[in-house]
């Protein structure tokens, strides 16, 4: 990442990694970190935060299950400290890790519950809502909160929930727009 200023972006740059110290998760060929990146004061304190996807991360021997991690923002720029990992076994996040699910695979941050904190939309372009389904696709909400985000309330979704039929292959919640 580079930082923007008056005069243009920085000629130095940042980059993070699950290599990187204090990024949870380990840096694993194929991963796809920051195949998805968001950004927003998901904290409301002023600072700009970072949520990155990594669809294709393995979790508890499950295969491409997926994983977003969460980086606070701060007056020098983002920051490792606290960082969060999100996925479908963490708890509290609704539905359960399997393989191919690639939560993660999109993010959007907005303030959907008008808080004045973004909070985290993630989709999942794998998740099978059917049984037998495959790539139907579902969306999940991780509220934003003074020390980053929260599972608690957090909500999932499909194309059921909103009265459409799920279509094999649809991959609900592919892309997450304004």
């Amino acid at each position: 990442m580079r930082y923007g200023k008056a005069t243009g972006l920085a000629a130095t740059s940042k980059t993070y990694t699950q290599a990187s110290p204090g990024v949870p998760g380990t840096d694993e060929s194929g991963d796809d970190f920051g195949g998805a990146v968001a950004v927003g004061d998901a904290t409301g304190d002023g600072y700009a935060d970072i949520a990155v996807g990594a669809p294709y991360e393995d979790v508890d021997g499950h295969r491409n299950v997926g994983d977003v991690v969460f980086l606070r923002g701060g007056s020098t720029g983002p920051t490792t400290t606290g960082a969060q990992s999100w996925h479908q076994a963490t708890p509290g996040v609704p539905g359960a890790a399997e393989a191919g699910d690639h939560f993660g695979s999109s993010l959007r941050l907005r303030d959907v519950n008008g808080n004045g904190r973004t909070d985290l939309a993630i989709g999942a372009f794998g998740e099978d809502v059917v049984p037998g389904g495959y790539d139907d696709g579902s969306a999940w909400v991780l509220h934003g909160v003074t020390s980053g985000l929260t599972a608690s309330y957090a909500t999932a979704f499909n194309p059921t929930d909103l009265g459409f039929p799920v279509v094999k292959g649809c991959k609900f919640a592919d892309v997450l727009a304004r």
